[in-house]
């Protein structure tokens, strides 16, 4: 009986699907897209990752803006195709195109994955806002813009908020800060 068990776990453990992982970052990084390509291959998963790495390799191709807007959008429907999202964040750097996809990851239920934990200081910190307004203070209810009963939330750097200028700047300060005042 306990070979038949076996035998059938076996059978079984062929039909399962092999999860499916894409890879996101900056393209700046492509040793390590190269390495964590190796190493979730190795443990078993399909690996969906960038085609080309335009910040160093641009002795290749330069990128149009359209090829680049392309680009994002064909890595988007890689999204689609995975099982869960893996962000390269090197020293917890995100760019612009990572937290578009970071967005589309969590818009979509994906598993999210980061090789570093994400900052928790500065302005790479990242903050969740509402998809409307872009104002951390409105989707934490500290007021409610026009549009936040049919609004959802997003992710976006300390940095690119602060650029949008929508909080108060008290917002930004440490509690120290407020104190010293």
């Amino acid at each position: 009986m306990a070979n038949i068990a076996r035998a059938l776990k076996q059978d079984l453990d062929k039909l399962k699907k092999p999860t499916v992982v894409c890879l996101c970052g900056s393209t700046k990084f492509k040793q390590e897209f190269i390495k964590a390509n190796f190493e979730e291959t190795m443990a078993g998963k399909i690996v969906l990752t960038v085609g080309f790495f335009a910040h160093v390799e641009s002795d290749i191709h330069i990128l149009t803006l359209e090829e680049k807007k392309a680009l994002d959008e064909l890595h988007k429907r890689k999204i689609d195709l995975a099982d869960e999202v893996l962000f390269l964040n090197v020293y917890g750097y995100l760019g612009d195109s990572s937290i578009s996809e970071l967005n589309y990851a969590y818009k979509h239920s994906k598993r999210v994955r980061f090789l570093e934990i994400p900052p928790q200081e500065g302005d790479s910190r990242l903050i969740q806002v509402c998809d409307k307004c872009f104002q951390a203070s409105c989707w934490q209810g500290e007021f409610m813009c026009d549009d936040a009963h049919g609004a959802g939330t997003v992710y976006r750097t300390v940095r690119q908020l602060k650029a949008l200028n929508l909080e108060h700047p008290s917002y930004w300060k440490t509690d120290k800060e407020l104190a010293d005042e």
